[in-house]
């Protein structure tokens, strides 16, 4: 008798994970469609902050408007920029397998007419001008729907929706 309930406890968990799976594979989907990405980025936080102070998810999230925010006025101009108009992302914030390694994954835009050279220096220069991204980071060329299923492999709730900057994703 214990045994048969077991057995349906591990069904309904490999049901559960299945309807996880095809969730996380719909969000890839629209991720994927929302823009025509043309970077994708890995930075690693620093752990702490002032005074042992743990980076949190809220830091985490400043940290990267902040990126963001200068990616935009190097890309775009002051006027542009303060017009609201913006380098489209997606963000998500995770933090590893033991839960001491912060790390965000991006997929960006190059604005049209800049070429791939610069856009890369406008990153740098944005990742160097925001203090707690750490020195390491990995910027990469946007392929194909693999790196937004990579996006929310790391599980839904990772997703940064305030950094989720797109025309096509604001409600009407």
């Amino acid at each position: 008798m214990h045994w048969v309930g077991t057995a349906k406890l591990v069904g309904l968990a490999k049901m559960a994970t299945w309807r996880e799976r095809e969730r996380e594979a719909e969000y890839a989907k629209w991720l994927h469609g929302l823009e025509p990405w043309t970077h994708a980025v890995t930075f690693t936080f620093l752990r702490r902050i002032r005074h042992f102070q743990a980076t949190d998810r809220a830091t985490c999230e400043a940290a990267i408007r902040h990126f963001l925010r200068i990616l935009d006025f190097k890309c775009l101009g002051g006027k542009k920029a303060k017009k609201g108009y913006f380098v489209a992302s997606a963000v998500t914030i995770h933090w590893g397998t033991y839960g001491d390694h912060p790390h965000a994954h991006l997929s960006l835009v190059a604005p049209a007419g800049i070429p791939d050279q610069k856009f890369l220096s406008y990153i740098e220069y944005a990742k160097a001008k925001t203090a707690l991204l750490n020195e390491k980071a990995v910027i990469r060329a946007y392929r194909d729907v693999g790196w937004s299923i990579y996006l929310v492999e790391h599980g839904i709730d990772c997703l940064a929706i305030s950094l989720l900057r797109s025309e096509r994703a604001k409600p009407t």
